[in-house]
């Protein structure tokens, strides 16, 4: 599955409108994970009120952000991130590369502990 989520935002102080969002998007299946993430201006910085926006900062809901991110990247974009998120967990459940030094020896798995078994104490009788 495939969700989108905001991190943080930044609003004007004196209009209360926001203007960029930090967003999320995350790839899960079973107990693999995998995110990108990355923000996106919705004026310029200098810009004292935003002119795509016209809802104020308290009453803006996380799927508005979303929305409002998803218009700003584009549908390519979108399209984009969330095909790679898809191949990375593809790529972490079946890894197509090694990792270690080929002239050095694989290290040795660590043994698995023995239990030993616990032996009871013998109560002595006084006959």
């Amino acid at each position: 599955m495939t969700t989108w989520t905001i991190n943080n935002t930044n609003s004007n102080a004196e209009s209360g409108y926001i203007k960029s969002a930090d967003w999320l998007c995350t790839k899960t299946e079973d107990d693999l994970s995998t995110s990108i993430g990355g923000d996106v201006w919705f004026t310029e910085p200098n810009e004292p009120n935003p002119g795509s926006f016209s809802v104020p900062y308290a009453d803006v809901t996380e799927e508005q952000a979303i929305t409002w991110t998803k218009e700003k990247l584009g549908e390519a974009s979108v399209a984009n991130i969330e095909l790679t998120v898809g191949r990375n967990l593809d790529a972490l459940k079946t890894p197509s590369q090694n990792h270690g030094l080929p002239w050095q020896p694989e290290p040795e798995p660590e043994p698995e502990p023995i239990e030993e078994p616990i032996e009871e104490p013998v109560e002595e009788s006084n006959e």
